[in-house]
């Protein structure tokens, strides 16, 4: 481990694995290092370990072939044997269904995935590119330090344990450098925030999600229905299990009580198709609270950094594109890096450009896809929408 790197990334979920693995691309002779608070407590076989939380499962739109193949990755992935996704019914517009089958994609079918399996994949790519890791660690503060021969700006990184032991590897003191920084921290935008970025909240939706256990896997469309109150989702899970959740905003779930195991499973079978899914299906979880609003950063990159993924802006469950966009930031960071390096876009002036080009454009399809559901314009949820 040493205490000087080119490029330090912070987060070692999808966002920051793929980033890390699109430098290890652009810039093999690059020294690249995750900094993840996760503790140490899965090995894998390249030497490097880290832990990666339970998340909920994904669905993995059928154009993600194209960001998998640019990273290298396509081949891990098939070997995952992730659940094809056989399309999607949607009770959305009128309450009959529209139904989307893969088998009219030009890219084939979608995925459902073990999201932690998708992320061990990914992690054990990049440290096998020779991306460094240095898990349960905190970043505590950064700030800009001299320049270097090349006027380009050096970080200077406080670190510290996130179990608050002491350091075991070789930074004692807890202080390391790099020439660049991304954020690949989620939602948190951890590092952005301390850079100055600020975030911006465009709505106050939440998942309330819930697992189902089957005896075999009889329908692996994703099925979506509008309520009152929301919409649901529910998908396959490689497993053999089903999620199912609950999409409303913080204030209607709060005030409803969805929150509790008997107000939402009330509301679920209360639901006029999706409760359907679910005959011969088993409880196995009680409901979890996720966030899942719309947010954006103000600045999405400045001299010698970047964010990218969650930490940049997030979408809409709704849109399905979640992970797509995840690691399709992450071939264009690369480009954005490299370009840095090479004097082409000190400013990243480009980056900053596609990635406001792509949230508009989000914005928009959002806009459209709850603009097309009519039937409950009185009622609270669906007003904002209207009104957004």
């Amino acid at each position: 481990m040493h205490r000087d790197y080119d490029i330090l990334i912070v987060g070692a979920g999808v966002a920051g694995c793929a980033a890390a693995i699109a430098l290890k691309n652009c810039l093999p002779e690059y020294s690249v290092c995750i900094v993840d608070r996760a503790p140490d407590d899965i090995a894998d076989q390249t030497g490097g370990r880290a832990s990666l939380e339970q998340t909920i499962g994904e669905t993995l739109p059928a154009q993600v072939v194209i960001p998998m193949q640019q990273l290298g990755i396509w081949e891990e992935f098939l070997s995952l044997q992730a659940l094809p996704c056989s399309g999607t019914r949607a009770w959305w517009g009128s309450e009959l269904p529209n139904e989307n089958e893969s088998i009219y994609s030009a890219y084939g079918n979608g995925w459902h995935i073990d999201r932690n399996k998708f992320n061990r994949c990914l992690l054990t790519h990049a440290l096998g590119s020779g991306v460094e890791l240095l898990h349960n660690t905190e970043l505590l503060e950064v700030r800009a330090s001299s320049k270097n021969k090349s006027q380009l700006p050096i970080w200077k990184l406080s670190l510290a344990n996130a179990d608050r032991s002491p350091f075991k590897h070789a930074l004692t003191d807890g202080s390391m450098t790099a020439r660049f920084i991304i954020d690949a921290t989620g939602r948190s935008a951890n590092l952005a925030r301390k850079l100055g970025a600020k975030k911006q909240h465009l709505d106050k939706l939440v998942g309330i999600y819930q697992y189902f256990q089957a005896s075999e896997i009889i329908d692996s469309s994703t099925v979506i229905e509008a309520v009152e109150y929301g919409w649901w989702y529910s998908a396959a899970l490689p497993s053999g299990q089903r999620v199912v959740t609950l999409m409303t905003d913080a204030d209607v779930a709060r005030q409803n009580r969805y929150r509790t195991a008997d107000k939402f499973r009330q509301a679920l079978f209360e639901t006029q198709n999706l409760s359907e899914c679910l005959r011969g299906h088993q409880i196995a979880s009680q409901p979890i609270v996720t966030a899942a609003n719309t947010q954006r950063l103000d600045t999405l990159a400045g001299t010698a950094w970047l964010a990218t993924g969650d930490a940049a802006f997030t979408f809409d469950p709704l849109s399905s594109l979640g992970l797509f966009k995840a690691l399709r930031m992450a071939v264009i960071a690369s480009y954005a890096v490299t370009d840095y390096f090479s004097g082409k876009d000190p400013e990243l002036t480009k980056f900053q450009c596609f990635a406001n080009a792509e949230f508009a454009s989000y914005l928009d399809k959002k806009r459209e896809y709850y603009s097309q559901q009519s039937r409950f314009k009185q009622q609270l949820f669906w007003q904002r929408r209207r009104a957004a």
